[in-house]
């Protein structure tokens, strides 16, 4: 990825598999801010810690979260696992940094291919 200095490559591909959500999202905000373009695949098989009934519960109380007076414009919930990473990956970076570093993360799901030295991605991709 970054080395310290400068950009090592044009885009970095990230394949997402088995990987934690929490760590993996400040490895890719660290390299966003430092101007690197990131494309993340293979979202829905990031590991969250925890039991399943654990994560489950704690997704549920997420859900009750709203806006009392206007739910609309309360938080929203992304239930696609591009979105949840894409949330995880947003507030690792600072708040303090302007909204440029997610021109250049582009995040996918479902699987990609290798054809001919080129990635070619299949299935739902979604950019900031």
């Amino acid at each position: 990825m970054v080395s310290g200095s400068g950009v090592c490559a044009k885009v970095v591909v990230v394949d997402a598999r088995h990987h934690m959500l929490g760590r993996l999202a400040s490895i890719i905000a660290k390299e966003l801010l430092n101007g690197q373009k990131v494309v993340v695949v293979r979202c829905e098989e990031i590991c969250m810690s925890g039991g399943l009934v654990r994560q489950k519960m704690k997704y549920l109380r997420f859900l009750r979260k709203r806006m009392n007076t206007k739910p609309s414009h309360g938080p929203i919930h992304f239930r696609a696992p591009a979105k949840i990473f894409w949330r995880t990956v947003r507030g690792s970076v600072s708040f303090h940094v302007f909204l440029s570093p997610f021109d250049s993360v582009f995040i996918y799901i479902y699987i990609y291919i290798y054809i001919l030295g080129y990635v070619c991605f299949v299935g739902n991709g979604l950019s900031s």
